[in-house]
């Protein structure tokens, strides 16, 4: 993990450190410790990076002695705390155009954690998936989030989302296990494959409280705006494909990609796990699209097989022949048919 990478917006570290302190003494004292300057709070669309978002976390479940403040946190947050994304799917017609719209401008609050959303079977699933290693952090982002976003629905539709969804979440059931009951009830699970909220897909034609097509049309200009100021970041399976083969020293160990993007391999194998893929998967496609662009280019079986580091030939031929449906002999012959 890069800990200077942008993390978050710094006004909700401005709301984090209002939440756990009393006084004027003891904001100060937090961010000293944290080392934030306050004028940092007070900036618009300010960053905090990755190891002052954790050092803040740390300190503020320190000072609230409240283990379950990721919870808390996410209780506090509502559509007006987003700014301009808030503002955008407050004025949206339905959920659906909601969840589109906050997975094209989540970035404009935060980019410690990355939001997915797709069909699954009958099922909507929001998932997210973090670079974060610190396993507090990880665990306060995650929960916040979740909270936030089911807090939110329940505003607008009630109990509708949960009746039939759930939450899975990778880390372990916490001791503060009463405070998700408190929002999600019996629907969190917990030592799962992947941090994901599920809902019925019938739930995205329900209708917003309050559409407003000229205010959301403001509230998109703002988000295009502060998604222009910030850095592009290409996905984590973007970044581990460009990684892992080179045509000088040839594919690279997991351990070696994940040291390339300043991450421990564990954290890599559950990033890409949160993405529904794995290591294993992208290098196997790499080494397909090798095989095909050497094979297309008159290069023998035999050859294309060492070059991609097979200890023998017939390896290579299965282990095509499992990806492409035909081994590498047919798919030579039937470019020759072709030409």
């Amino acid at each position: 993990m890069d800990k200077l990478k942008p993390a978050l917006q710094s006004q909700y570290a401005a709301l984090l450190v209002d939440m756990v302190c009393e006084n004027s003494s003891q904001r100060l004292n937090l961010l000293s410790k944290a080392e934030i300057r306050p004028a940092l709070l007070s900036s618009q669309d300010a960053l905090l990076n990755q190891e002052q978002l954790s050092r803040l976390i740390h300190y503020a479940v320190e000072q609230s002695n409240d283990p379950a403040l990721g919870i808390r946190f996410g209780e506090r947050l509502n559509l007006m705390t987003h700014g301009a994304l808030g503002q955008a799917i407050m004025s949206c017609n339905n959920l659906e155009q909601a969840l589109d719209l906050l997975l094209k401008y989540y970035r404009t609050r935060m980019l410690s954690v990355d939001i997915n959303i797709q069909h699954q079977q009958d099922m909507m699933v929001l998932s997210l998936s973090s670079e974060l290693d610190d396993p507090l952090t990880y665990r306060f982002m995650i929960e916040t989030i979740f909270v936030c976003v089911v807090r939110i629905n329940m505003f607008f539709f009630g109990m509708k989302l949960m009746i039939n969804g759930k939450v899975e979440v990778t880390y372990p059931k916490p001791d503060h296990i009463d405070a998700y009951l408190h929002t999600f009830f019996d629907g969190i699970r917990f030592d799962q494959p992947r941090n994901a909220l599920l809902f019925e897909s019938h739930l995205l034609s329900l209708p917003m409280a309050m559409p407003n097509p000229s205010a959301l049309k403001q509230a998109e200009q703002a988000c295009n705006q502060i998604l222009a100021r910030l850095p592009q970041k290409q996905s984590i399976k973007e970044q581990v494909r460009l990684l892992i083969y080179d045509e000088q020293r040839g594919f690279a160990t997991l351990d070696e990609v994940a040291t390339m993007l300043h991450m421990t391999g564990r954290t890599l194998r559950r990033r890409l796990t949160e993405v529904q893929t794995s290591y294993r998967q992208l290098t196997d496609h790499i080494k397909l699209e090798q095989a095909k662009a050497r094979l297309s280019a008159g290069n023998t079986v035999e050859a294309v097989a060492e070059k991609l580091g097979y200890s023998d030939p017939s390896n290579f031929s299965r282990a095509f022949r499992k990806q492409a449906g035909i081994p590498p002999s047919e798919y030579q012959n039937t470019l020759s048919k072709n030409q």
